[in-house]
């Protein structure tokens, strides 16, 4: 029986999505879990699992196409499917795709080498050769994997024998490839075109977004931490199962101060300015190859413990690529913290629909006056970015002082 591999959701922002990557072709086999294809919504790249095993028996959204959700992408089925469905259709076999078949002009996903030095065309043929080698002797791979290999040229066997045995993975050979950029000589000069992935290609899209449409402006203030990393320390004494970070104290924060101030916690409509109800917190975490920002909902109805709990498992998955849409959808404030480098302040750019993101330095220890006298604090620098058409001057100057006096009296925002 032919099952349909339908076209997930992409969140509540939009109900349709890109097809950005293929990484099985009709004919080849597929097992439960086996990620079959990326898709790019409005927020990240996210893959495609197919939910049975069989044949991939056709394709029917390509690549840069986009689908709605639930729209049919592929099928799949046993081989019996697969031979009826050639006959019904006329269509005749299709085989894996070789690398010349598979390359197509001008592709972003792919280096691109309009001039090739004539020396390198034997190294080039030797690892094609490699590859079909390390196929043909029946080393354990994905499907994907494969695909994957023949695409950029990795030699499977080369790659087994560095790496040790076991069946080798999509996620491993992403790694590799990454770890080793192709290098371009056209015409005597050398450097590297690294393929734009599809994640790449979201951020630079809605960075681009964001910096032509919204019209920003940056407030900044420094934060004493001394009462910040007391409460912290107590938390985690008291209840050591769960460690509190300053990001969990701090998106409680900026949470409780969001509902002092409901013009932050809103967005720029064509016809209104829209408030929302529940302050929506995202965490930027880096992962390979971008970033991702997976969102605490209605962060003020959590204790600081309990959204402990919610980050060490979002960023848990975000790095393992597993976020469902849902999960980076309905932000309504973003926090970028980059206090584990040695930056002192930065400024980031709004994540749209949004209207405010805050960007956080290292904590440093300060000479600063209380009560007349110069002690050493430590001190933190944070710096908001704002939507003008919807926050003016004064309104995020207020509402980054409240920030700054939650955070120097934590225990305001988490009672």
């Amino acid at each position: 029986m032919i099952k349909k591999i339908i076209m997930p959701s992409g969140g509540q922002t939009t109900d349709r999505s890109m097809v950005a990557n293929w990484l099985v072709s009709v004919g080849e086999e597929v097992k439960r879990g086996d990620t079959m294809l990326e898709i790019e919504t409005d927020k990240a790249t996210l893959p495609v699992e197919s939910f049975t095993k069989g044949i991939v028996v056709d394709i029917l959204v390509q690549k840069g196409e986009f689908a709605s959700a639930g729209e049919v992408l592929a099928l799949v089925g046993d081989r019996n499917d697969f031979e009826q469905y050639r006959m019904e259709t006329n269509m005749t076999a299709r085989t894996p795709a070789s690398p010349e078949q598979n390359k197509e002009p001008d592709d972003e996903y792919q280096p691109i080498m309009k001039k090739q030095d004539s020396t390198a065309a034997p190294k080039v043929q030797a690892v094609e050769n490699a590859v079909r080698a390390g196929e043909a002797d029946g080393l354990k791979a994905m499907p994907n994997a494969k695909r994957f290999a023949r695409e950029n040229k990795i030699d499977l066997a080369r790659f087994a024998q560095e790496h040790g045995p076991g069946t080798i993975k999509l996620a491993d050979l992403k790694e590799h490839a990454s770890a080793v950029p192709t290098v371009l000589q056209p015409m005597g000069e050398t450097y590297l075109d690294i393929p734009k992935s599809s994640m790449r290609r979201t951020i630079a899209r809605r960075m681009l977004e964001s910096t032509q449409n919204i019209p920003a402006y940056q407030v900044t203030v420094e934060v004493d931490m001394t009462s910040c990393i007391a409460l912290r320390k107590q938390v985690n004494s008291l209840y050591p199962n769960v460690k509190v970070s300053y990001n969990d104290i701090i998106l409680k924060v900026l949470g409780t101060a969001a509902k002092m101030h409901p013009d932050v916690n809103a967005s720029w409509t064509e016809d209104a300015i829209r408030r929302y109800p529940q302050v929506n917190v995202g965490l930027a975490v880096a992962v390979e190859g971008g970033l991702v920002v997976p969102v605490i909902k209605d962060v003020g109805a959590y204790s600081v413990r309990e959204i402990a709990t919610m980050t060490q498992e979002k960023i848990s998955k975000a790095r393992e690529g597993k976020l469902s849409p849902d999960e980076m959808e309905g932000g309504t404030i973003t926090l970028s913290n980059l206090g584990m480098y040695p930056v002192q302040h930065f400024t980031a750019i709004i994540n749209p629909p949004e209207a405010c993101i805050l960007a956080l330095g290292k904590t440093e220890e300060k000479v600063v006056v209380r009560d007349g006298e110069a002690v050493i604090r430590p001190v933190m620098t944070v710096t908001a970015t704002f939507d003008h058409r919807i926050i003016d001057g004064a309104s995020g100057a207020q509402y980054l002082t409240d920030v700054k006096n939650l955070l120097e009296n934590p225990g305001l925002a988490v009672c």
